[in-house]
Order: structure tokens, then C-alpha cells, then sequence
């Protein structure tokens, strides 16, 4: 069998922000912990139908009506062999109808059977098709429930294999498999029956050497089950580990590593060689030997046939009828015969939905956290006036960031005003939130902030102390581990995740395109964007001139690796997207930190205007741009150790006043 499985091409998630310091030496030992995610679930036989059965209950009618017509063209084609008996019996027998009248009904026989045949095939087809849609559909839109700390790149690859190309070989499967599988066993119970009225002694003798076409099979898929699946996941390691080199191309050259990746490849393409040796030599015994029994068993039925013909053993026995008997014993191995030379789909079938199950099995567990789940299985409580405005034509009560201040292009991004809210009521209270990716390291620990109206905090810290997990916290990327996150003084259990996510806006370091136009890209997420809004936005951000300049303008193509603009201008694309939505709650993941001093001054003034009249939560290496923050917490292993403003912070001569100071010294 050929490997099912291609290279899955970018596979590019938010998680790549948070996973993008991977070292290369541990790639094999993280692609082995990652290949436990899914098959640690086993499912059984029971919960395959369980998980599968919804999918393709709703074609119950397309499926029964492809059976009727699979019996209907098995009728006819019972009929077959009959009639070219009493064709052969006219020629030699006087007072019979005439040799015209049996091979017309042969010949309406023969086009009948292909008719229901072809009918029942498209019916099949149809629901098959429309059931692995479903099944798809499904499957993507489970994988938002998976914890984003199980979501690896291998593990991205792994789930484009089991939606794509699993979907497809199980869809292969039920098209070819049981299709062939039902009409087999119709033809098998007709021929038996036919046999009998012709005669029942040597029908007797032909059906008792059956078992043996069974037992074959039956052992012979038993035993290569095992191997496919070993080989399936052989070849899976083998994409992934060909999916990883081909984006650590540059690492490899410059670091002369190729020739021990090679090694490494060869071994598993080794592995490979050796899993499909095994798999495919069992499977390919089963037809070779059920067509030596079908052999002996035609030549044992001819030569007993023969000699019943001859002596009348069994009663009387035309030539006729024992051409007929002939062509039922062909008709009744031919769907052993064809079902055994399918056991390769088959099997690999079985094992992609074995795959699929895992897969549904292991989102299930975390369906809890999905965005439609809220605390107690109650219904989503609603946050009274805090919708932001949502794209459209109307910019009326969008906070117009021209229209008040005077924002000059500096490189300090925290250079907006504060804007007091009369309350003072939070619109954002971390509590004692703690959180780990394993499960036993820490990396937010007993965590407790409150962000006002209108107030831009900043997080400071050495890298690795937490500050960009603290944002994906914040949008709700991640479960808590302990503590609790209010919006409005409503605890973030009560809220979806949608619910939580329309009122932030984030911009990271890593920038994301996807594979459309500038518009589209803008408008991402945002279904009711105008192109006058879009435009608006762009114009907004400064970012309008240079799409203006491109060949097609707003509708020109864009891709993730596009050479035709620079890491500012993607970025000044990404900073329009957060816009779009008109954000209550700013966040801001070190977005100029990649870029140079130009392109920086660019996005530097872009983000002010972002910035203004919103809360903001910065987080910056670079000390010298959030001077003019409201407030500043100093972070360090997930801890907060400081917090005040840049002149207090400094009066400590603390971690801050140390940091500070390390960045003058060092410029």
C-alpha cells in the first residue's frame, strides 16, 4: 500500500508564538510525546459505532435505498446463469421454448442488473460522501476544545492527517468495502438458494467447502491488522519529521547539520520499509490463495458434475444445469474472492476510523472548555454595556483616535493620556490566578492585578518569567489552574470564551497573513466589515499608501511568506485587524521588538492611535517605550516582585531600577 499520507505544508497557530524556542535536539523525543496525544485513546468496537453511528444516521434513507437497489440487481443477475443453462438445454432438447426466447431474457438479464447495479452504486456514493462531510465538520470544529497545551506543530500535522487524508481512506472504504461487501453477501445467499433448486447434493458439497475462504480471510485480517496499523504510524512519523525539516531548512545549512538529519531520516524511512514489508506480504497472501481454493473448488464441481451428467447419480442432471451450476459456483467465490483482495482498504479503513475515534474521543474529554460551555451547564451571562462596536460602515461611536489629542510619532508606545474613570471600578481584576503547562512547573504563580478604564498597564520581566502567557490567560487560551479572572466584576467561568475575546484585541510579535487579499486579511474574523470601514481603518493605522501601491490594491493576494512587504507593513496589516473590532481591552505582546528603527517609528505611531481612549496591557523588553505607562508590574519566574509607576519603580532601586539600568549602560 502506498503511504496515505503527504506533507501537510505551513501548519502555522498561535502557539507558535509560545512554542517558537523549540531546540531542534529534542525534536524526536517531543514528536514521540506528541504521537501518545491521540493514541493513548483506544476505543473499542462499540465506541466506534457509538462515535461514527450519528454521522451516518441521517443517510439511513440514501443507504436503504442503495441496498434495495443492490438486491434488485442481484436478482436479476441470479437469472443470469439460469437462463444460459436453458439456452445450452434448448439447443439439445426438443419441445423447450426457443434459443431467441432465453437469450432475450438473458440479454434484459444482463442490462436490468447493470442498471440497478449503477443506480445503487451512486446512491452509496452520495450518502457515503455527505456522512465524511459531516464527519469533517465535525472533527474541525471539535479541535478548538483541545487544550492549546496539547497542540504541538507535530501535533498540527497529525490532526490535518486524521481530517484529510483519514476521512478520505475511510470514505474509500465504505464506497468500495461495504458496497462490495453488501452485494457479496446477497449473490452468495441467492447463488446458494439457485444451486439448490438445480441441485441440492451438490449444492451441499460446494457451500461445505466455504469455511475455508473464510477462515483465510478471517486470519489473514486478523493477523495484518496490527501491522497496518504500525504502519500508519510509521509513516506518520515520517511526515512529521519531513514536515519539520523543510521549515528548519535554513538551521540545517547554516549549522551543517544535514547529513545527521539525513541519518535520522534514513532510519525511519527504514522503519517505514520494513512496517509495509510486513503488512503488505500478509495481506497480499489472502487473494493468491483464495483464488488456488476457488480454482480447486471450479475444477472439483466440473469433474463431479461431469460424472453426474454421465452416470445420473443425483438425480437427472442436464449439461444445462450443470453449465448453470458452473456459473453460480464462480458467482458464489467471486465476492470471497473480491472481499479478500479489498482487505488492504479495509483494514486501512478500520484503522483511519480507529484514528478518527481517538481523535473525537480525546476532544470529548475537554468539550467542557469550549467556547459554548459555561459554569453549571447554566446559560451565558451577559456583560451589560461592554459590546464594542463591531465592524461596519458606522464609525459614530467608534473612539476616534484623531479627535482629541495630538499624537506625536515617538518611540515610546505608552504615550497616551490617562483617562480616569470616575468609579474607579476595574474593568479587568486578576485574583491569585496560578497556571503550568505540565502540570507541575508553575510559570504564573498566585498572580493578583486590577486594570482600570482607559488605563495602560505594563509587564516587564526577563524572558521566560511569564508575561506572554499571562496575555493568552487573559484571552482565555488557556484553562486556569487556580484563581479567577473578573470582566466587569463577572468572573470569567461565567462568560464563553467568545464572550470574553470580542473585547480584546491583540497584537503579537510574530505577524500572521493568511491566504487572501489585503482585505480579508484586515477583516479577519469580522463577517460585517464594509470596504469603506476597512478602508477607514487602514487609513487610520497608515497602512492605506502602500496598499494603495500594490498591483490590485485592497484586492491584492496576499501569502504567510510574502516577499512584497516588509515586516512592518505586515505588521501595520495585523494592527488594522485589531482595530477592526474596535477593542475595550488592548493587549500588546512586544509588537515592534523584530522590526528596524524605521519600521518601528511607523508601528510605534499606528499603536498610539490604537491605544488611545482603551486599556492597554504592554509587554516590552525594551524599558524605554512603556515610560509613560500608568502602571508597571516587574515580573520575574511567574511572580510579581514590583509594582508603580517608571518613577517609582525607579526610587526602589529594585529589579526594575536593575533593569533599567542594564539597557542605559548597555546603549
Amino acid at each position: 500500500m502506498k503511504n496515505p499520507y503527504v506533507a501537510a505544508g505551513s501548519a502555522q497557530t498561535i502557539v507558535s508564538n509560545t512554542q517558537n524556542s523549540q531546540a531542534s535536539g529534542s525534536s524526536t523525543a517531543q514528536s514521540k510525546t506528541d504521537a501518545l496525544v491521540f493514541h493513548a485513546v483506544e476505543p473499542t468496537r462499540s465506541e466506534l459505532v457509538h462515535f461514527l453511528m450519528p454521522f451516518f444516521k441521517p443517510m439511513t434513507a440514501s443507504f436503504i435505498q442503495s441496498i434495495v437497489l443492490c438486491m434488485l440487481a442481484s436478482c436479476c443477475s441470479f437469472s443470469i446463469p439460469l437462463c444460459i443453462g436453458l439456452s445450452i438445454d434448448a439447443l439439445f432438447t426438443p419441445g423447450m421454448p426457443s434459443l431467441s426466447t432465453y437469450l432475450l431474457l438473458l440479454l434484459v438479464s444482463i442490462m436490468a442488473s447493470a442498471l440497478f447495479e449503477w443506480t445503487g452504486v451512486v446512491r452509496f456514493t452520495h450518502a457515503c460522501v455527505q456522512s465524511i462531510r459531516a464527519l469533517r465538520s465535525r472533527c474541525f470544529a471539535l479541535i478548538q476544545n483541545i487544550p492549546l497545551t496539547y497542540i504541538t506543530k507535530n501535533v498540527v500535522s497529525d490532526i490535518h492527517n486524521r481530517l484529510i487524508m483519514d476521512c478520505d481512506q475511510i470514505s474509500d472504504g465504505l464506497i468500495l468495502a461495504l458496497n462490495q461487501s453488501v452485494r457479496g453477501l446477497i449473490i452468495i445467499v441467492g447463488s446458494f438458494v439457485c444451486m439448490c433448486l438445480l441441485c441440492w447434493q451438490m449444492a451441499l458439497i460446494i457451500i461445505v467447502l466455504l469455511p475455508c475462504f473464510m477462515f483465510i480471510n478471517s486470519y489473514i485480517a486478523s493477523r495484518g491488522q496490527s501491522y497496518f496499523e504500525a504502519q500508519l504510524r510509521a509513516q506518520e512519523n515520517m511526515m512529521q519529521f519531513i514536515h519539520e525539516s523543510a521549515r528548519m531548512q535554513k538551521l540545517l545549512r547554516t549549522t551543517c547539520a544535514f547529513r545527521a538529519r539525513s541519518q535520522q531520516f534514513c532510519a525511519l524511512n527504514h522503519k517505514v520499509e520494513v512496517q509495509a514489508k510486513r503488512a503488505q506480504f500478509l495481506s497480499s497472501l489472502a487473494n493468491p490463495t483464495t483464488r488456488l481454493i476457488q480454482n480447486l473448488l471450479y475444477a472439483f464441481v466440473v469433474t463431479l458434475g461431469a460424472f453426474c451428467v454421465v452416470t445420473q447419480q443425483f438425480g437427472h442432471l442436464s449439461v444445462g444445469a450443470l453449465v448453470s451450476l458452473l456459473v453460480y459456483t464462480q458467482q458464489l467465490t467471486k465476492p470471497i474472492n473480491e472481499l479478500s483482495g479489498l482487505s488492504t482498504q479495509i483494514q486501512t479503513a478500520y484503522t483511519s476510523m480507529i484514528r478518527i475515534v481517538q481523535l473525537l474521543m480525546f476532544a470529548k474529554t475537554y468539550e467542557n472548555n469550549s467556547d459554548e460551555v459555561f459554569d453549571g451547564g447554566s446559560a451565558p451571562r451577559a456583560v451589560t454595556n461592554t459590546a464594542p462596536v463591531r465592524a461596519t460602515g458606522d464609525m459614530s461611536n467608534a473612539c476616534d483616535p484623531c479627535d482629541s489629542h495630538d499624537v506625536r510619532c515617538t518611540q515610546h508606545i505608552c504615550k497616551t493620556p490617562t483617562y480616569v474613570s470616575a468609579s474607579r471600578a476595574p474593568l479587568l481584576k486578576v485574583s491569585n490566578i496560578s497556571f503550568s503547562y505540565d502540570g507541575t512547573h508553575n510559570v504564573i504563580h498566585d498572580l493578583s492585578f486590577e486594570v482600570y478604564p482607559h488605563q495602560t498597564l505594563a509587564l516587564v520581566g526577563h524572558t521566560g518569567c511569564g508575561k506572554s502567557t499571562l496575555l493568552h490567560l487573559l484571552m482565555r487560551l488557556y484553562p486556569l489552574e487556580s484563581g479567577e479572572i473578573y470582566f466587569r466584576e463577572v468572573p470569567y467561568r461565567q462568560l464563553s470564551a467568545q464572550e470574553v475575546r470580542k473585547h480584546f484585541g491583540m497584537v503579537l510579535q510574530d505577524v500572521n497573513l493568511i491566504n487572501a487579499s489585503v482585505y480579508e486579511n484586515i477583516a479577519y474574523g469580522s463577517s460585517n466589515a464594509t470596504p469603506e470601514y476597512i478602508r477607514s481603518v487602514a487609513i487610520k493605522v497608515g497602512a492605506h499608501d502602500f496598499i494603495s501601491q500594490l498591483p490590485q490594491g485592497y484586492d491584492t493576494h496576499l501569502s504567510q511568506n510574502d516577499t512584497r512587504l516588509s515586516k512592518g507593513q505586515i505588521q501595520l496589516i495585523c494592527i488594522a485587524r485589531a482595530l477592526v473590532f474596535n477593542p475595550e481591552i488592548l493587549l500588546l505582546d512586544e509588537p515592534t521588538s523584530s522590526l528596524d528603527t524605521r519600521s518601528e517609528a511607523q508601528v510605534t505611531q499606528a499603536l498610539q492611535k490604537l491605544m488611545e481612549r482603551r486599556s492597554c496591557i504592554v509587554v516590552a523588553h525594551r524599558l524605554s517605550t512603556i515610560k509613560d505607562a500608568d502602571h508597571i508590574i516587574v515580573m520575574d519566574k511567574g511572580s510579581m516582585v514590583e509594582q508603580g509607576t517608571h518613577i517609582e519603580l525607579l526610587a526602589k532601586h529594585g529589579e526594575y531600577a536593575q533593569l533599567f539600568a542594564s539597557q542605559f549602560d548597555n546603549a
